[in-house]
């Protein structure tokens, strides 16, 4: 099972009482969970974020980060909802992933059905009409490169690649998406498999590499 290391929220903890065993599905309330805290983190890896009352959009991100929690090894260390410094003040990212074979910046979609034109126009459907996207492309090559310069400032040689991953894939045809080389969209059961694979491969950063990044998030 991967490390979590990080939800960040406004749970009150205060309970020290709290633990794994005395939560209940009747304690997990809309009003109660919010987007962080180790309440709501133990929540949602009992019960499936479907059967919360999540908006949509953090829907999509527990089901994401529940799945590469319990999919991946514990070589792989996971952090959520995190903000870092960027061209004109903070960039939000959904998860961030380090492992043996690289750092994976993630943007989460809870799209059902979305396009991507040969532009690299989005588009999503709603109500049966194609509504115009902000690009993730965009947003996730803006966070990489917020990414790179903190990590260059703190002199860490690293290899970043950013994934757009659609916790319900749909009917989007990732293999028509106009991509770039360093960002890739996938469904979620595609992510999976495709990390599990690179395990095949020669590791890029040892335990004590990965440290090194862990510190500048001040975990």
């Amino acid at each position: 099972m991967a490390k979590v290391l990080r939800w960040s929220g406004n749970i009150d903890l205060s309970n020290e009482s709290i633990t794994k065993e005395s939560i209940t599905k009747e304690s997990i309330t809309k009003e109660s969970i919010t987007k962080g805290g180790l309440l709501a983190w133990l929540g949602k890896l009992v019960f499936s974020p479907e059967k919360l009352n999540y908006p949509k959009g953090l829907s999509g991100e527990v089901k994401v980060a529940q799945q590469l929690a319990r999919e991946l090894g514990d070589h792989w260390v996971l952090l959520n909802d995190i903000n870092i410094k960027a061209a004109g003040g903070k960039t939000q990212i959904d998860h961030l992933l380090f492992g043996p074979h690289g750092i994976f910046c993630l943007e989460t979609k809870n799209w059902n059905t979305a396009s991507c034109n040969e532009q690299g126009d989005w588009f999503r459907l709603e109500r049966g009409m194609w509504v115009p996207q902000k690009s993730p492309v965009e947003q996730t090559r803006a966070k990489l490169a917020a990414l790179s310069k903190m990590f260059s400032q703190a002199n860490l040689p690293h290899e970043l690649q950013g994934i757009i991953v659609f916790a319900n894939p749909g009917k989007f045809k990732f293999a028509e998406s106009k991509q770039v080389n360093e960002i890739k969209p996938i469904g979620l059961p595609g992510l999976i498999g495709y990390l599990q694979q690179l395990e095949e491969q020669a590791p890029i950063y040892s335990d004590p590499d990965i440290e090194k990044f862990l510190r500048l998030f001040k975990l």
